[in-house]
Order: structure tokens, then sequence, then C-alpha cells
């Protein structure tokens, strides 16, 4: 999972908002949201190819519920990559890697 903060004017952030009953409890459902700054740097085609990649984002979410097919893939993925991060860590102008890791191909 990544913690990176959201402050660069070029970013666009996909909110989920929880759906909550009445006692407050999450009911599985959630609102999407695409934000973005009217202060970006990029041309209006690549503001565009990035809303886009969002919007994709929020397609995929909203069809995990229905398509198992695409949350098993989805997971899978999530995997691939946490596994892939695991085998370097950066820190300032250090990287550490782990030659401990499973890689796939050659290595």
């Amino acid at each position: 999972m990544t913690h990176y903060p959201a402050y660069d004017p070029n970013d666009v952030i996909i909110i989920v908002h929880p759906i909550l009953d009445k006692k407050g409890k999450f009911t599985n459902r959630v609102y999407l949201s695409i934000a973005h700054s009217q202060q970006s740097s990029l041309e209006q085609k690549d503001q565009e190819k990035i809303q886009e990649i969002a919007a994709l984002g929020c397609s995929a979410i909203h069809c995990i519920e229905t398509e198992d097919w695409l949350r098993e893939f989805l997971e899978e993925e999530i995997f691939r990559l946490e596994e892939q991060q695991k085998s370097y860590t950066v820190k300032d102008n250090i990287i550490k890697l782990n030659f401990k890791t499973k890689t796939e191909g050659e290595a």
C-alpha cells in the first residue's frame, strides 16, 4: 500500500467514500469521485489521459462485486506488485536490494 501525500497539482485522486447505514455501519457500498487540481501544469491532453486512467480505476472498483474474474485478477496483481516492492527499498538516495525475493524470468 502506498502512503504518498497528495499535494502535487498534477495529481488526480480517486476518492472512495463509504456509504453508512443509520447506525453508522458500513453497508459494503461506496461513492466514487475523481478529484483534480485546476492548477495542473500538464497539457490538456495529458490531463485527460490521467483522468481516463482514474475513471478506469473507478470502473474496476464498481465491477469487482459482480465480476469474480476481475477481482481475482486484481488481487493477484496486488500480490505481485507487493512482492516486487519487497525486493528493494529506497530511503533518501540509498537503494537497498533484497536478493532473497523470488524473481520471474532471468535475473
